[in-house]
């Protein structure tokens, strides 16, 4: 029953991901099922949909933030590899690109389930979402590589064969690795809890 909920789970998160725009509320939507399954809470199909109405207009603000410092890192890369020739400058300018690269993917990856796990402001989260990601590297790795895994498969399989598996990525690779990423977060999350609440949980 966990399995199925998990699997159907991703299938929405990714129906629901395809106009683009709805991809922070989906996101959201799905970390909060996650974490009801592992608190053996309600997570039907009509929840997701009920999350992601409720997250609809601060998983969507998230989300174009996030597409605005992708949009930020594009123009640093370009102006900086329009001051670069070749030789030792390139390994300058990719060492300068990688740091804020790196920052945005570890802050990115804490904040769509710290939206769904806490109820913060925008900035908070995000602020939130960084401080989390430094101070807890030993969840923020296997995370950070759970995530990468479709593109570790990219360039282990090559394009051709890559895109025959797509489906077993999308369908079971991916939810199974979100449902384990929501385990790690919130190992994270619970030690940041007040102990009052953390114990009314338990």
């Amino acid at each position: 029953m966990k399995v199925s909920t998990i699997l159907l789970t991703g299938i929405v998160w990714l129906l629901l991901c395809l106009p683009i725009i709805t991809a922070g509320a989906s996101t959201t939507a799905m970390y909060r099922i996650m974490f009801n399954i592992r608190d053996e809470k309600p997570s039907g199909i009509g929840h997701f949909f009920k999350y992601f109405a409720e997250e609809f207009k601060k998983g969507t603000l998230l989300f174009l933030i996030d597409i605005l410092c992708v949009i930020l890192l594009a123009v640093i890369y370009l102006v900086l590899y329009s001051f670069v020739k070749v030789g030792n400058e390139v390994s300058v300018l990719a060492a300068i690109f990688l740091v804020p690269l790196f920052i945005w993917m570890i802050t990115f990856l804490y904040v769509f389930p710290l939206n769904a796990f806490f109820d913060n402001t925008v900035g908070r989260t995000i602020l939130n979402a960084f401080m989390l990601s430094v101070r807890y590297f030993k969840y923020t790795v296997p995370s950070l590589f759970i995530t990468m895994l479709p593109l570790f498969g990219f360039m282990l399989l090559g394009f051709y064969y890559f895109m025959y598996s797509v489906p077993f990525w999308f369908f079971i690779i991916i939810p199974v690795g979100e449902y384990i990423k929501s385990g790690l977060f919130k190992k994270a999350f619970i030690q940041i809890m007040p102990k009052q609440e953390t114990t009314e949980e338990a």
